[in-house]
């Protein structure tokens, strides 16, 4: 089977459902969304992955940070507008992560794995 009709299949079949991971980050898409995790932040994705016929897929979503050490309770994360860029290539996923007053950050993730996380330091 060519990547064309992988991808073609992917299309076809609706959003991504399912876990994506890779070195310090999880990704669990939902038919309305999902939510990222990283070391020190966690993201909502606001609409669906439904990827073009090329692996290509934007959305956007809210980004929270953490800082290292206990989070106090009174003092809510902070939140930011993120957009979420990606490609599939077969069963990995490359992701990139812009948030406002953040530099981009890129992960590599791979369908089926759970993402191990070391929490911000």
């Amino acid at each position: 089977m060519t990547m064309a009709v992988v991808l073609a299949a992917m299309v076809a079949a609706g959003p991504l459902t399912g876990v994506w991971g890779g070195p310090q980050v999880r990704l669990l898409l939902t038919a309305t969304g999902g939510t990222m995790a990283t070391g020190c932040a966690e993201l909502a994705l606001a609409a669906p992955v439904i990827p073009s016929a090329h692996g290509h897929f934007k959305i956007t979503g809210t980004q929270q940070l953490f800082r290292p050490g206990p989070q106090r309770a009174d003092v809510p994360p902070s939140t930011t507008a993120a957009q979420i860029e990606g490609n599939i290539v077969g069963t990995v996923m490359t992701l990139t992560v812009s948030a406002q007053g953040e530099a981009p950050q890129t992960y590599q993730l791979d369908a089926g794995r759970e993402g191990k996380l070391v929490r911000c330091l």
